[in-house]
């Protein structure tokens, strides 16, 4: 229940015109128990109450919100309470009186739990790049539940020069059995929150620039837990998985690892194994979905025995287990079936489901029309996650790009780079739909509609260069999730190999996954950003650092004291002397010359190639080139970012390509920024703080562990400032190594 009023005036003996502000007078009195006190507002305040909204009984899934409109956001009185009616097993932490605020120093409210944060976002912008949010929290505690309310003040402002502090305490109350109130008095820039009737209060001073008078919006929101792939504290990583030989084969499982730190991961038998008609022939690429009750499902794509794909649903057998151990695949299997217009060998890869506003699920399958080549994200409604109805028309469809596999769906905030539960849709939000063919990862940013199921996208797909991908190397059939334990939205890609079957046979296995990586939308809204997940800090070791430096051209340098074969760098580059006799290129060629040796690191040009040569051999025959070129383009410059491979190895028998894209950025008035992540045969490499990547995979002879070398150098005849070097050498992960 909520109820919002407008407060036109408070009162003049609260609010004076000396540098000292009042708070609104408090009536208090002793609680039951003896031991506190409680407050509330003093009566009188009702009196300057008008105009009134109110809300009744309605659900907030996990990453939802919505605005409380019809009422003065700026000056208000706002009473909410909240129920929980499945109370689950939330991560306990420990005893102490000190928790309360060290959650929410370390981070505020966008730290997710399974209930909470939830709560209010008060003079807030409408791009809620302001805002200050009074909420809630459920953790385990002992053998009972806390319940912890904050205040976090750290957007509250957009003005640097003021303190933005969370404050927050325990609140007395047993959420299984009492609903948590909330009650907040709003006076442009003073926030009074009473909890439970008054049992705690914090009173927030805070100063907005833009959530000022009309312009301030208030909304009610849960930023609580309903991620895919997060649960009960573990990370579940399902994969592709050949049991009897190291590549692609008729009999495919759902191999199942997990992780709590997305670093280390342990090893557990099949998720999914072929064992019903629906499946018989194997357990192909899905996604997983968490039900409003907390229960995770699967829809994958099933070979069922006529070797039809067809999409299948299953359930956990003991929603208990934090490890999923096991998994039953209920009756009236297949779910879905491929449409006549299909061939019965091109509809798969069913997506995360997500909910519109009439509580209908919704969920894309991949496809290709028949006698064409069209591919497509078909759309499915159901009311129950067990019946399901092709909607009229694909989501989208693209004339010449074939099969769509794995195929993503989800929303991106408009500003900041928090990430979304998959069913959140507002005006503060854009979608994502990604789609795999043409051995690329590729996607488009646009608008969604979830009353009309229309997906207007802001480009098509055209299986160009011209396409927006994920990585612009080595990364196919990627899945993104929404982790909540962090609120971030999380892409895992798979690496595949380059070189033969035999290969594969000799090492035991096939493919690798990337580094997972944060991915959120770019601040001009045409573009993601991806960086590795923060966790993967946590293995560095070893570090050597230079300061500023110029690099003359034909330059080299070895960065010594790091184990170069794993290893973590970020460089910065400057062009201090750009002059306009660089080198022109015409802005049709811009994004053909990124994957044509016409553009490998050993042509010279003005500016570029200067960067990093990885997994180098001492005498320089084996190395994969990671760098920079900038050319004059029209009246501005163009800044292309390649991985040339064509030396990574001395073997012939592998694939060697020189790999690449622009890079958006202005050299004139910004750093370029390079991130690699080495490791042994695998270069992930992020240009532009994440504006673009590039995976290569290589197979060095020589430049092997303790004989692999790095280098920074300059290719070009133009001198180049390497303003900042950073590099660390890695530790091992433990990687599928303690089997449970």
């Amino acid at each position: 229940m909520l109820l919002a009023h407008i407060v036109p005036r408070l009162i003049d003996l609260c609010r004076t015109q000396s540098s000292l502000t009042h708070a609104l007078p408090r009536q208090m009195w002793l609680d039951t128990s003896g031991k506190r006190l409680m407050q509330w507002p003093i009566q009188e305040i009702n009196n300057l109450r008008t105009r009134q909204v109110s809300f009744h009984n309605r659900q907030l899934e996990g990453g939802s919100m919505f605005e409380i409109t019809g009422i003065t956001a700026a000056q208000a009185d706002v009473e909410v309470t909240f129920d929980l009616p499945v109370l689950e097993d939330n991560p306990r932490i420990r005893d102490s009186t000190h928790v309360a605020d060290a959650v929410l120093f370390n981070r505020g409210n966008s730290l997710g739990c399974v209930y909470g944060p939830f709560g209010l976002l008060a003079l807030a912008s409408n791009d809620l790049s302001e805002q200050t949010a009074i909420f809630f929290k459920i953790i385990r505690r002992g053998n009972g539940y806390s319940v912890i309310m904050g205040s976090d003040e750290n957007r509250s402002s957009l003005r640097d020069n003021v303190h933005k502090i969370p404050h927050g305490t325990f609140l007395d109350i047993d959420p299984r059995h009492e609903k948590i109130s909330l009650r907040c008095l709003i006076d442009h820039s003073i926030i009074e929150s009473y909890g439970a009737g008054g049992r705690n209060v914090i009173t927030s001073r805070v100063y907005p620039k833009l959530a000022i008078g009309d312009a301030a919006k208030l909304y009610a929101f849960n930023n609580g837990k309903k991620g895919p792939l997060y649960y009960k504290g573990f990370y579940h990583l399902f994969y592709q998985h050949n049991p009897l030989n190291p590549f692609f084969g008729d009999i495919m499982v759902w191999g199942h690892s997990v992780s709590q730190d997305l670093v280390n991961w342990i090893k557990l038998e099949p998720a999914l194994s072929p064992s019903v008609p629906s499946d018989i022939n194997s357990c192909w690429s899905g996604s997983t979905t968490i039900l409003p009750e907390g229960k995770p499902v699967i829809l994958y794509t099933g070979s069922d025995t006529n070797k039809h794909q067809v999409t299948v649903l299953a359930e956990p057998k003991d929603p208990s287990d934090p490890l999923l151990r096991e998994w039953v695949k209920p009756k009236g299997n297949p779910v879905m079936v491929p449409p006549s217009n299909v061939p019965v060998d091109c509809f798969r890869d069913p997506t995360t489901a997500w909910q519109g506003h009439d509580g209908k699920w919704r969920a894309l399958v991949g496809a290709k029309e028949k006698d064409s080549n069209k591919g497509m994200a078909i759309l499915y409604h159901s009311d129950d996650f067990v019946q399901w109805t092709k909607f009229l028309v694909p989501l989208l469809e693209a004339q010449v790009t074939g099969m769509w596999e794995c195929v993503d769906f989800f929303p991106v905030a408009v500003t900041g780079k928090e990430g979304l539960d998959t069913s959140v849709n507002n005006s503060s939000v854009r979608h994502v739909l990604k789609t795999s063919y043409g051995g690329n990862d590729c996607y488009v940013i646009g608008t969604y509609s979830s009353e009309t199921d229309v997906f207007s996208a802001d480009s098509e797909f055209t299986n160009t260069a011209e396409d927006l991908r994920y990585d612009y190397g080595n990364l196919f059939a990627s899945k993104a999730f929404f982790d909540s334990a962090k609120n971030r939205r999380i892409s895992w890609g798979w690496i595949m190999e380059r070189d033969s079957n035999e290969d594969d046979i000799v090492k035991g296995w096939a493919g690798i996954m990337a580094i997972p990586r944060e991915i959120w939308l770019g601040k001009s809204g045409k573009k993601l950003m991806q960086w590795p997940v923060e966790e993967i800090n946590n293995l560095r070791a070893k570090n050597a650092s230079l300061d500023s430096k110029q690099l003359e051209g034909g330059s080299i340098l070895e960065i010594s004291g790091i184990t170069a074969s794993q290893a973590d760098i970020e460089v910065a580059f400057d062009l201090p002397d750009l002059e306009n006799d660089t080198e022109a290129l015409d802005s049709e060629e811009v994004d053909q010359a990124t994957i044509i040796d016409g553009y490998s690191a050993s042509v010279k040009g003005f500016y570029g190639p200067f960067g990093l040569l990885a997994l180098a051999s001492n005498d320089l025959s084996e190395h994969t080139a990671i760098f920079f070129r900038v050319i004059r383009r029209g009246n501005g410059y163009a800044v292309l970012m390649c991985s040339d491979e064509s030396k990574s190895s001395l073997r012939d028998n592998i694939e060697k390509a020189t790999l690449g894209t622009s890079l958006d950025i202005d050299p004139r008035h910004e750093k370029i920024s390079l991130r690699c992540l080495i490791d042994h045969s695998v270069i992930e490499s992020y240009g532009g703080g994440g504006r673009s990547v590039i995976t290569s995979r290589v197979y060095p002879k020589m430049a092997i562990g303790e004989e692999a070398r790095l280098y920074v150098f300059n290719h070009g005849t133009k001198a180049v400032t390497m303003s900042s070097l950073e590099a660390w050498s890695m530790r091992k992960a433990q990687i599928n190594s303690n089997e449970t």
